[in-house]
């Protein structure tokens, strides 16, 4: 996504790494909903699904947000700004499991 912002003068060359940006995201919504259920017991992964997909359906936040950044940064900024979001989930899911590692054994 970050290389979409980088090439937005050249709209067929954005568009392929909008393309790939898509591609990765909706890749990892199979991974992503097993989450809950390895990490939390049985009772509570499905409060904790519940809460994902709540908090999922506000789904009008990141059209504004992006809308916002654009409007008072411009363009690139908000796009920017929506590639490195990618990369913060992407770094907090990659060292989730290490986490309830740690907490397992401490227990």
């Amino acid at each position: 996504m970050l290389l979409a912002a980088f090439f937005v003068e050249n709209s067929v060359l954005a568009f392929c790494f909008l393309i790939l940006a898509a591609i990765g995201i909706y890749s990892a919504f199979g991974p992503f909903w097993s989450l809950p259920t390895k990490f939390l017991s049985e009772e509570s992964a499905a409060v904790g699904t519940g809460l994902v997909n709540s908090v999922g359906n506000l789904g009008f936040v990141g059209p504004w947000l992006f809308g916002y950044l654009e409007t008072f940064f411009g363009f690139y900024d908000a796009f920017t700004f929506l590639a490195f979001s990618l990369l913060a989930s992407a770094f907090i899911i990659f060292f989730l499991p290490v986490a309830k590692q740690k907490e397992i054994r401490a227990h």
